[in-house]
């Protein structure tokens, strides 16, 4: 039966091309289903808000709020701890909750580097390491890079208080 229908005129490529077709829309949909809930998406934020840091003990508290993709408008709160690493650099790790519009959570860590100079203003980078959440982020994972400003705005010799402003992308899947 195949063989006299190759004859009226169907030649062997388009049988393979039909048969790709046929393949790619037998695997379309499945495909369709494993990107819903759960790989990996594009996210970028921008926050920025104020930080303070103990200067004795290096540990730091950062309150900020901004915009975050699938999170809409956020607040965040990081915490731990700038190591001196040389003269005028710091190594940077620590946590955060940032909360969504609509209340969910997003749990990370991160870990950086940052340059002083003489006024304790800093520019650094910034890898954060998304690591769940609550809501629809329960089980969100990814990591994000980016950069962070900050601004001194007081000193008093014990407490370094500063204007922090973040910018991040990468990817996460929740």
């Amino acid at each position: 039966m195949f063989g006299s229908t190759l004859k009226r005129g169907f030649s062997p490529t388009a049988v393979a091309l039909a048969g790709l077709v046929l393949a790619v829309a037998v695997l379309a949909p499945s495909a369709a289903v494993a990107k819903q809930g759960g790989t990996d998406r594009p996210i970028a934020a921008k926050q920025s808000g104020t930080n303070v840091i103990d200067v004795a003990s290096g540990a730091y508290v950062i309150d900020v709020t901004g915009t975050e993709s699938h999170l809409g408008k956020v607040t965040a709160h990081y915490t731990g701890v700038a190591t001196p690493s040389g003269p005028n650099t710091l190594s940077i790790s620590g946590s955060s909750v940032e909360v969504a519009a609509n209340g969910d959570k997003l749990y990370s860590t991160q870990n950086g580097s940052a340059t002083l100079d003489a006024a304790f203003n800093a520019e650094g980078t910034l890898v954060n390491t998304i690591t769940g959440g609550t809501g629809r982020f329960e089980n969100a994972s990814g990591v994000e890079t980016g950069t962070f400003s900050m601004r001194t705005r007081s000193f008093d010799g014990v407490t370094l208080t500063s204007a922090i402003s973040l910018s991040l992308a990468g990817g996460i899947s929740y």
